[in-house]
C-alpha cells in the first residue's frame, strides 16, 4: 500500500478526465429519477475461466456494443479503467486487465473516500461507473446501489442484476447470451482481435443475418418490352397508356 497522498494522486491521474458513460443496449434512456428496483437473470453453461479472462470478456462485450475504447467498470470495490485502443488481441486485453487490477490493488482505497476526495457530493460514487463486474473471488461488495448493470460470472454461470427502469428482461437475456458466446470464442481463440470475436450463437446468427435478410424474389427472365408485348397479345382491348384526357 502506498502513502495516502500517493494513492490519491494515482486515482486523480487515472480518473482525469472523468470516465464517460458507457452506452448500453438500454430499452429506456437513463434518467436521474430512475427508480431503484433491481431484478436478476441467470444464464448457465458458461465456460469456466480465470477471473482476468472473465473480466476481459465483459470489457470486450461493452466495447463491441458501444465502440468505446476507454472503458471504466466497477470491480472489486474500485473503478477499473482499461484501454482497448489499437485493436488488441484478446490475450493482450487480458494482460491490460491484469495490469489495471494490480495497479488498483496497490492503490486501494475505500470507494466512498475516493469519491469524497475527487467528487464531493451525494452522487460522487455513481459518477465513476454505471456498470460493474464481479466474480466469486472478487464479489460485488462495496459497489454503489445505483449501478445500472452488474454481471457476476464464474462456476459455469453468469448472473445479471439490472435496473428495471432502464432494461427489460429480454434485453438483459441477450446481453447474457452474447457474453457466453463471446467468452467461449475468446477461450478458444485468445490471439484473435477483440473485434472479431463472435457475439451471436448459431441460432441468433441464422435469424439475424440470414432469415431477416432473406429478401430475394424471383425476377422474370423476359425483358420489359417482351413483357409489354405479351400483355398486348393477351389483352388487346385494354388501355395501354393514359395522358390527360387521351388514352
Amino acid at each position: 500500500m502506498c502513502g495516502s497522498e500517493e494513492v490519491l494522486a494515482y486515482w486523480r491521474r487515472l480518473l482525469t478526465p472523468l470516465p464517460q458513460e458507457i452506452p448500453l443496449p438500454r430499452d429506456r434512456p437513463h434518467a436521474p429519477a430512475a427508480g431503484p428496483e433491481r431484478r436478476t437473470r441467470v444464464l448457465s453453461h458458461v465456460p469456466d475461466a480465470p477471473d482476468s479472462v472473465l473480466l476481459a470478456a465483459f470489457l470486450t462485450l461493452l466495447h463491441r456494443y458501444s465502440g468505446a475504447t476507454d472503458l471504466t467498470v466497477g470491480h472489486d470495490g474500485l473503478p477499473l479503467r482499461v484501454s482497448l485502443e489499437h485493436a488488441p488481441s484478446f490475450r493482450e486485453l487480458e494482460s491490460r486487465v491484469e495490469q489495471a487490477r494490480r495497479d488498483a490493488e496497490t492503490h486501494r482505497v475505500p470507494l466512498d473516500l475516493l469519491a469524497g476526495e475527487l467528487l464531493p457530493g451525494p452522487d460522487g460514487e455513481a459518477a465513476f461507473f454505471g456498470t460493474a463486474f464481479a466474480t466469486a473471488a472478487r464479489p460485488a461488495d462495496g459497489l454503489p446501489d445505483r449501478v445500472d448493470l452488474l454481471l457476476e460470472a464464474g462456476e459455469g454461470s453468469v448472473r445479471a442484476t439490472y435496473a428495471t427502469a432502464l432494461f427489460d428482461g429480454a434485453a438483459v437475456e441477450r446481453v447474457l447470451g452474447h457474453y457466453r458466446t463471446l467468452l467461449a470464442d475468446a477461450v478458444a481463440r485468445p490471439e484473435a482481435p477483440v473485434g472479431s470475436l463472435a457475439l451471436m450463437d448459431e441460432d441468433e446468427y441464422r435469424r439475424v443475418v440470414l432469415d431477416w435478410n432473406a429478401t430475394g424474389h424471383g425476377v422474370p427472365a423476359a425483358t420489359w418490352p417482351e413483357l409489354f408485348a405479351e400483355q398486348v397479345r393477351s389483352r388487346p382491348g385494354a388501355v395501354a397508356l393514359v395522358f390527360g384526357t387521351r388514352s
